[in-house]
C-alpha cells in the first residue's frame, strides 16, 4: 500500500510539472481552468504525503514491537493475594529496583521455579513455558535464556567470602576486564649496584645515566565456581532454601580460592624456606625456628605489615613459650589489642589450609601487599536457569568467581650482609 501510495504521488507531481511548462513555453498566465486544476493537484500531493507519512510511522512501530524483548520474572504472590502472576505487571531489576521486586533469594527462586509448574500451579503464562527451548540460544532471551540474580541478592554472596579468616581479599589486590593480565616489576633493591643506581659524584663530574631493571609478570585467571541442582518441590516447601544455597556455595568457592591462595605460597619461587634450628640458649627448637623465621622475612613484613598464617593446633604449642617475662604469644584482645591473636607483635591466623604440623607449610610468615590477589571487573557471578534437566522440575544455581593469586617476588633478596630473605617464609620439614 505504502508503494502504491508513493506512485501516485509522482503522478500528481509529473501532471503538476507538465502543466508549469506548458505555461511557460507560451510564455503566458495560467487560466482560471488551469488554476483550478494545479490547486487540485496540491490538493492531491498533501494528502498523498501525510498518508505516505502515517503509514512510514506504523511500519517503524511495527519494526520496533517485532525485536526480541529479554525474558522477565513476576515476583511470586505474598501470602493471601489473590491476583495471579498474570494479572501484576512484569518486575525486572535495575538501578532504581535492584532487588526485581523480590525480598530475598528465596522468593526469587521460587519464581524461577514456577516456571517450570506454571501452567499447572497457574503463577505463569502456558505459552512462556512452550516457548522456553532449553536448546535454542536467543539474544533477546540473555545468555542461553538465564535469569540473572538481581544485584542485591549477588552483593550478599560476595560479602559472605570477606571474613577475616580469608586470605584472598588480604592480598594487594588488582581487578580487570580480561582473562590475563601483565605487569612490569622491579626487583632491584634500593642497595642494588644495577639499575638506578646511585653514586657521589665529585664537584662538576658528569652523572652516568643509568635504566630501571624490569621484567613482565603475566597472571592468568583461573575459573572457581559451584553448580547446585535443586528440585522445584525443594524450592516451593523449603522457605530457607535460598539463604543455604548462598551459604553453601560461598563457602565453598571461598575455601577453593583460599585454598589456592595457601597452594600459591608455598609453591612461590621467591619464597624462604628457613633452615631448622637445634635446641640452644636454653630456648626450645620450635622457639628458635620462629625466630629464625622472622629474620629471613623482608624487613617491611614485622616492621608492620606481615601476618602469620599457622595450623590450629599451634594454639597451645605457642601458650607456654615465653621470652625472659615475656610472652611470645597473645590470645586476640586483651594485651594484643587484635581480634586475631598476635606472635612476635605480628597478627597470626590459624587455618584448616595449613599443613600438619611437623611439615612445610605448617607455619608461614608472609606480607599479603607483597601478593597479588587478582579477580574479573564483574567479581562473583550468579546466575540460574531452569533450562537444565527441564523435563525434570530441576533449577541449577550456578556460582563462580575468576581469580588468580601470584607472588610479586620471582626469587629470595640478597641483603647488603650477604644473608637473604623474602617476603614469604615457611619453616624446613622437622
Amino acid at each position: 500500500m505504502l508503494e502504491k501510495l508513493r506512485q501516485k504521488r509522482n503522478e500528481v507531481h509529473a501532471k503538476m510539472t507538465a502543466l508549469m511548462a506548458a505555461v511557460e513555453a507560451a510564455a503566458r498566465e495560467m487560466t482560471a481552468e488551469e488554476t483550478q486544476s494545479f490547486k487540485a493537484c496540491q490538493g492531491d500531493f498533501d494528502s498523498l504525503t501525510i498518508q505516505i507519512e502515517n503509514y512510514g510511522a506504523m511500519e517503524a512501530q511495527n519494526a520496533l514491537l517485532a525485536q526480541p524483548q529479554p525474558r522477565r520474572t513476576d515476583p511470586p504472590n505474598p501470602a493471601g493475594a489473590t491476583a495471579t502472576a498474570l494479572e501484576r505487571p512484569l518486575v525486572t531489576a535495575g538501578r532504581d529496583n535492584p532487588t526485581g521486586g523480590f525480598a530475598s533469594l528465596t522468593e526469587f527462586c521460587c519464581a524461577i521455579a514456577s516456571a517450570a509448574v506454571g501452567a499447572r500451579v497457574g503463577r505463569m503464562d502456558p505459552d512462556r513455558i512452550r516457548a522456553a527451548v532449553a536448546t535454542y540460544s536467543n539474544e533477546g532471551a540473555g545468555a542461553d535464556g538465564a535469569y540473572a540474580l538481581p544485584p542485591d541478592f549477588r552483593a550478599v554472596v560476595q560479602k559472605l567470602l570477606e571474613v577475616h579468616e580469608s586470605l584472598f581479599p588480604k592480598l594487594s589486590q588488582l581487578v580487570t576486564p580480561n582473562y590475563t593480565v601483565t605487569l612490569p616489576i622491579d626487583e632491584d633493591p634500593p642497595w642494588s649496584a644495577s639499575g638506578l643506581a646511585a653514586a657521589q659524584v665529585a664537584e662538576g663530574a658528569q652523572l652516568t645515566p643509568v635504566k630501571p631493571v624490569l621484567k613482565q609478570l603475566t597472571i592468568p585467571l583461573l575459573k572457581y565456581g559451584d553448580l547446585a541442582f535443586v528440585t522445584e518441590e525443594m524450592l516451593a516447601d523449603g522457605t530457607l532454601i535460598g539463604p543455604y544455597i548462598q551459604g553453601k556455595c560461598a563457602d565453598k568457592i571461598g575455601w577453593k580460592v583460599n585454598a589456592a591462595t595457601y597452594a600459591a605460597l608455598l609453591t612461590s619461587t621467591g619464597r624462604k624456606t628457613t633452615t631448622k634450628g637445634a635446641t640452644g640458649a636454653g630456648l626450645p627448637a620450635t622457639l628458635i625456628n620462629l625466630q629464625q623465621m622472622l629474620i629471613d622475612g623482608w624487613v617491611g613484613g614485622f616492621n608492620g605489615r606481615g601476618i602469620w598464617v599457622a595450623n590450629p593446633a599451634y594454639i597451645t604449642v605457642l601458650q607456654g613459650y615465653t621470652i625472659g617475662n615475656w610472652p611470645v604469644y597473645l590470645p586476640p584482645g586483651g594485651l594484643s589489642s587484635s581480634p586475631l591473636g598476635t606472635l612476635f607483635g605480628r597478627p597470626i591466623v590459624f587455618s584448616e589450609l595449613c599443613n600438619a604440623i611437623g611439615t612445610e607449610g605448617d607455619l608461614m610468615f608472609f606480607v599479603p601487599d607483597q601478593v597479588y590477589g587478582v579477580s574479573k571487573t564483574d567479581g562473583l557471578r550468579a546466575d540460574t536457569s531452569i533450562h537444565f534437566a527441564f523435563d525434570q522440575d530441576l533449577t541449577a544455581f550456578r556460582f563462580y568467581i575468576r581469580a588468580a593469586i601470584k607472588h610479586k617476588w620471582s626469587a629470595v633478596i640478597t641483603r647488603p650482609d650477604a644473608t637473604t630473605a623474602s617476603s614469604v617464609v615457611t619453616l624446613q620439614t622437622r
